[in-house]
């Protein structure tokens, strides 16, 4: 098919274009929420490998209590959407410390535990609602957004 003048065809995937964007195999990103008022616990993971999301969705248990989810789902994920989030932690990766701690006494928050795989290393962090710094707090709104998307909510 010609091409209408002043429109190039796309390098997305192929030449020049596709050799500077960063590999995201080695890119995966979890985040477990828990808490709210309602005892929720969702677990929300990427892989960049495999373009892929899984997300589970249930209440809280009593630990060793073996507790199914609600509600699980896992399916391809758009590859604009997972370097969205990619950028964002690269953009972050420097900044993000090991930890934020919680709060103690608060009541109804949702506490986290992330774990980000990004350049060949891992950070794990376990803030909550009070504790979350804005940068993560980035990185967790367009992880739910791109499931969120996936799933066509």
């Amino acid at each position: 098919l010609p091409l209408a003048a002043g429109c190039r065809p796309s390098s997305e995937g192929t030449g020049e274009g596709a050799a500077r964007r960063p590999d995201l195999s080695g890119f995966r990103i979890t985040i477990v929420q828990t808490g709210g008022i309602a005892g929720v616990r969702r677990t929300s993971s990427v892989d960049g490998a495999t373009l892929t999301y899984t997300q589970t969705n249930g209440r809280i248990c009593a630990e060793g209590a073996d507790c199914p989810a609600a509600d699980s789902l896992s399916g391809p994920l758009p590859e604009r959407d997972v370097r969205a989030v990619e950028r964002l932690v690269a953009a972050q990766w420097e900044a993000l410390m090991q930890d934020y701690g919680r709060s103690e006494g608060g009541a109804h928050l949702f506490e986290y535990e992330v774990e980000i795989s990004y350049a060949g290393r891992t950070k794990h962090f376990t803030p909550d609602d009070l504790t979350l710094p804005p940068e993560l707090g980035t990185i967790r709104d367009r992880l739910f957004q791109a499931i969120d998307s996936a799933r066509g909510r």
